[in-house]
């Protein structure tokens, strides 16, 4: 018997679990995080120590006696922990980072650059826009607040043409490269005016 479909329902909403089955058993263990993992190495004195540990982290089915289980169990299952968190083997995590990086980065189609999934061109231009997002918070967000987002980094980053006298700004200036954009164009306009108005006094005296 294993666990029930409550047990279930409740470790996966606080979770990422996995099932594995030894022997004729079910087991069911789950994600544990970078800092639980650097506590229970630096907290352990040899591999036993640490097998131990590391099952009474993360395993959520069944209760075992760690004292009376058969060792190739302890190591067997810390073996399935370690493997699922990606803990066995770092050059996997190069491997996961550019499967990442791949369906994230933009690809260019007709002539314009898009993403796997458009949802997370606009995480990703958020989070350029304003730093202190974590892309979990963003994707946390229903769509709407989403949008409001985007708004604001678009605006933030200049993608957006400001009304009036902004209507010109190039699209994709980064905020300093914007300012100094709108400062060059404060100067022309300033030298312009200062030019026409020279202009006037030049006719008004010959009028004269």
């Amino acid at each position: 018997m294993g666990p029930t479909s409550d047990q279930i329902h409740e470790w996966k909403s606080k979770y990422r679990i996995w099932k594995v089955v030894i022997g004729d058993q079910d087991y069911v263990y789950r994600q544990i995080s970078a800092g639980e993992y650097i506590s229970i190495t630096n907290a352990s004195r040899d591999d036993c120590e640490f097998e131990d540990s590391i099952i009474r982290e993360a395993l959520l089915y069944p209760t075992i006696d760690m004292d009376s289980s058969p060792t190739r169990l302890i190591t067997d299952l810390a073996g399935c922990i370690v493997k699922s968190n990606m803990l066995d083997d770092t050059t996997r995590w190069q491997t996961y980072v550019d499967g990442v990086k791949d369906r994230i980065r933009p690809r260019s189609e007709g002539g314009r650059l898009v993403t796997s999934d458009p949802l997370i061109g606009i995480i990703v231009q958020i989070i350029s826009a304003f730093p202190a997002y974590k892309p979990e918070e963003l994707m946390e967000l229903p769509i709407e607040k989403l949008l409001d987002r985007l708004a604001w980094s678009e605006l933030a980053l200049g993608n957006i043409p400001h009304p009036q006298r902004n209507s010109n700004i190039p699209m994709g200036l980064s905020p300093q490269d914007r300012q100094k954009y709108l400062e060059g164009q404060s100067a022309q306009a300033s030298s312009a005016a200062l030019q026409e108005e020279m202009r006037k006094r030049a006719n008004a005296k010959s009028r004269s």
